[in-house]
């Protein structure tokens, strides 16, 4: 997150050439079919985001040839096979490692790597998804997994960097239960102490006191609704409350698609409101079109209204209940299941929900065909008019304006601040997962230096890693996101190396709403990155043991802790 990482590698790089080539030269005593080549290059794996911002560190911390960098992805790769043997680092991504991991004649697993670098390596946190599973395959003698946020829905994602690692005794199931999850399931001291002493042998973290960056602090902003849209709030929140017995008696989950569409619709009224032609019937219905979708995992279509009918999930894909909770991941730390996309793999975070608080969900109504909801043209919601006020009164006061970085969870509310923004007169640039690579660049380049550009708006999903956007001064994150980490990794888009000016952050949060419900589970999820020892507030000091172990205690009272 700015600290220098990337940096950090590359001078490793360089500073063990010598020993790459040896490692290169080494040869079996006798030839077998079995045993893979050696190759003297460091396999950097990173996120598609990510990939031009090391070419572009390279460029500018090294001199001209002093590496060979070859970029293994896109409708080319396989043209550079030739080439591998040569190369010094070869860039790929982890959605390229994923589809080479089902080919055993890719290139990639054909050599026994010098080193292999993860960045953003919390992109493997779930050991059930084929990037895990792709990068367990690569062989190197040399493993390193950069991240920012090593937590980030629980502490099951640090023991899947350990596994990765092979971290001896951590890189075994079995291993990790009797060390650490196993003690801490029974509120033993032991099993805390072993995590922090596991974090402070394998990791080398730095801070960013240790860097000197000029001042950072955060701002809540409170909105609250209009009177239109709290009643349209509270329908859907009553609807929530009355029907979701209904549905658990007859066997649905809270992480069904159609529970997951209920709690959506509650977060999107917090952000950009509903149209006003919504009645109170269709309020919570679902994107449907007149035929029922189809599962694009099992092909079921199942019945309009049934808890099982397939849904539109954030990634776009149509997934039935059945398949979206097979695909689940119970996370009980929190006391929550993650739902990844089986299509896609992608994790849909509203699935994320954990309803303990209400012991309610959503059901749809079965009346009539659903709608999609959509904003009025010209209506503005209360959230969307607070940022706008907000980004007007700081970029249109004269002098030289600052700039301002705007984090949403969607489009649609990007859109609409987009709208206010052009009714204001202030340029911006945006970035979000309809973007190219060459429209994505172009927008960061004009941003950077563009003195009357003042304003980047970004989807989280797409913005949150991996861009370096130092002349913002603020950042605006429009809703709170179940993962705090998220929220951490985008504010640091800003407050990162390079950066000469303090940063403000704005988080926005309407009053008594589902947001005010993820603050706390936020709270939860920091809590136990600080008794891993790995955010900045911690000290692992022996005096706190026992203050950190009750912490622990009451979340373990509260939900799972790393229940398997």
């Amino acid at each position: 997150m700015g600290m220098g990482k990337s940096l950090s590698m590359l001078t490793l790089t360089v500073h063990t050439l010598h020993e790459a080539v040896q490692f290169s030269e080494q040869r079996p005593p006798t030839p077998d079919p079995c045993t893979r080549q050696p190759l003297g290059a460091t396999l950097i794996v990173t996120p598609l985001s990510t990939i031009d911002s090391w070419k572009w560190e390279i460029n500018r911390h090294l001199l001209p040839n002093s590496l060979t960098v070859l970029t293994y992805h896109g409708s080319g790769k396989n043209q550079l096979s030739a080439e591998m043997e040569h190369a010094q680092v070869v860039l790929t991504t982890y959605e390229t490692l994923a589809k080479a991991a089902q080919d055993s004649a890719s290139v990639l697993n054909q050599y026994l790597w010098f080193r292999v670098i993860l960045d953003e390596a919390h992109w493997i946190r779930n050991t059930a998804t084929q990037q895990f599973a792709a990068v367990s395959r690569i062989q190197a003698q040399r493993r390193w997994c950069l991240t920012g946020t090593p937590v980030q829905n629980g502490l099951r994602d640090i023991f899947a960097l350990t596994r990765f690692l092979r971290f001896r005794p951590f890189a075994a199931p079995q291993d990790i239960r009797r060390f650490v999850t196993g003690p801490l399931s029974h509120r033993d001291e032991q099993g805390l102490a072993n995590l922090q002493l596991m974090m402070k042998v394998c990791s080398i973290r730095r801070v960013k006191a240790d860097l000197n960056l000029p001042e950072s602090r955060v701002s809540q902003v409170l909105v609250e609704l209009s009177e239109t849209e709290r009643i349209q709030y509270e329908q859907i929140k009553e609807r929530l409350l009355a029907d979701l017995t209904q549905g658990t008696s007859k066997g649905a989950k809270t992480t069904s698609p159609i529970f997951v569409q209920g709690i959506r619709q509650l977060r999107r009224i917090c952000e950009h409101g509903l149209s006003k032609s919504v009645s109170e019937n269709d309020v919570l219905c679902t994107k449907t079109s007149p035929e029922v979708p189809k599962c694009e995992k099992c092909d079921a279509r199942g019945c309009k209204g049934s808890v099982d009918r397939p849904v539109e999930i954030d990634c776009g894909h149509s997934i039935c209940n059945r398949c979206l909770d097979t695909e689940g991941q119970l996370m009980g730390d929190v006391g929550i299941r993650i739902s990844s996309c089986p299509i896609c793999g992608s994790q849909d975070d509203d699935a994320t929900f954990f309803l303990g608080d209400w012991n309610s969900g959503v059901a749809v109504s079965d009346e009539g065909e659903c709608e999609t909801t959509t904003v009025d043209s010209g209506f503005m919601s209360s959230k969307v008019r607070k940022v706008v006020d907000m980004l007007a009164s700081l970029h249109k006061n004269g002098g030289v304006p600052p700039k301002s970085i705007v984090f949403s969870n969607w489009r649609g509310t990007l859109d609409a601040i987009q709208k206010g923004l052009e009714e204001q007169e202030i340029i911006f640039a945006r970035i979000d997962g309809t973007s190219s690579i060459e429209q994505r660049r172009e927008a960061i380049k004009t941003f950077q230096e563009d003195s009357s550009t003042l304003v980047m708006l970004l989807t989280l999903g797409t913005g949150s890693v991996g861009l370096n956007l130092t002349r913002a001064s603020y950042v605006h994150i429009v809703e709170p996101h179940w993962n705090p980490m998220r929220e951490e990794q985008a504010a640091a888009r800003a407050h990162r190396i390079g950066q000469i000016n303090p940063v403000t952050v704005y988080r926005y949060i309407v009053q008594n709403s589902i947001e005010e419900r993820v603050l706390r589970m936020q709270r939860q999820k920091l809590h136990l990155a600080q008794l891993a020892g790995m955010r900045e507030e911690f000290v692992a000091e022996r005096k706190g043991m026992t203050d950190d172990v009750q912490g622990l205690r009451g979340l373990l009272d509260n939900c799972r802790l790393l229940e398997d």
